[in-house]
């Protein structure tokens, strides 16, 4: 089991932020996910116009430890449509960092 002090001083730590354009090379995990670049940047363009938003959980030191992606608007409404639906997607904690509550956290 985790230590527990050491789990609330990371979750102390941590800021719930969304994301800019100079995360996007930090979401590729030193290059496990090199292949969605683009998915990534089409992501980050959409959320410019307010189609999309995009979270990231980052640690001042450890750099970014999680994200969350959601489609508010979509060409496909049976996914999301705007107004009732929203579509998530993209939500990964790196694997050394499960477990310790930083998804509840998000929503404190």
């Amino acid at each position: 089991m985790v230590d527990q002090e050491i789990t609330s001083k990371l979750l102390a730590e941590v800021n719930i932020r969304q994301v800019t354009q100079a995360d996007l090379p930090a979401l590729e995990w030193e290059g496990e996910f090199v292949h969605f670049r683009r998915m990534y940047a089409d992501a980050f363009r959409r959320s410019l116009r307010g189609e999309a938003v995009l979270w990231v959980v980052d640690h001042p030191h450890l750099g970014i430890l999680g994200q969350l992606f959601v489609h508010l608007d979509s060409p496909r409404h049976e996914l999301a449509d705007g107004v009732y639906r929203a579509y998530i997607y993209g939500f990964r904690v790196r694997p050394s960092y499960r477990s310790l509550g930083l998804g509840p956290a998000s929503f404190n």
